[in-house]
């Protein structure tokens, strides 16, 4: 395997300088872009440098060849010699609630069509933000993550949906 001299900075800086994509049609601002996921939003500090075109394509090792994902993400990213088809796939992976994890906005949304409900709209804001902090308080993570299905759970008993 070949080293990468490409640094993550590098990539961060080229992409927040040379994307003519709006913040508004991703899940994450260019100003977090070393800092989280790409695809899913999600801030960590283990961003994977993912190659839009795989080494193994004959791939580049050049900040334009590159995204910041998570570990999850990387593993479900295209590999596929198509420079297009990575910029699709996250923009495909555009949440609703942007402002959350990717995880909990597949989460809220899968409640949302169970229960044909939006779930913001809650008579009382101060209690809902209330219970929602108690149960943060109350989850754990699986490795450095919270799954999905903590979070479905959680926020169904946050939301009276138990």
């Amino acid at each position: 395997m070949p080293k990468r001299n490409t640094t993550k900075k590098q990539i961060s800086e080229y992409w927040s300088h040379n994307s003519k994509i709006p913040e508004t049609d991703l899940n994450f601002d260019w100003s977090d872009s070393f800092d989280c996921c790409w695809n899913c939003g999600i801030f960590t500090k283990h961003t994977e440098r993912c190659h839009i075109i795989p080494i193994a394509l004959n791939g580049e090792d050049k900040p334009h060849n590159y995204v910041l994902l998570c570990k999850r993400c990387h593993g479900e990213a295209p590999n596929i010699h198509c420079k297009n088809a990575m910029w699709d796939w996250i923009l495909k992976n555009k949440k609703k609630y942007s402002c959350f994890s990717y995880n909990v906005s597949n989460v809220i949304e899968q409640l949302e069509r169970e229960y044909n409900i939006n779930f913001f709209n809650v008579d009382n804001v101060d209690e809902f933000i209330k219970k929602l902090k108690h149960e943060l308080e109350n989850i754990s993570t699986h490795s450095f993550y919270v799954t999905e299905s903590t979070y479905y759970y959680m926020l169904k008993k946050v939301r009276g949906l138990t």
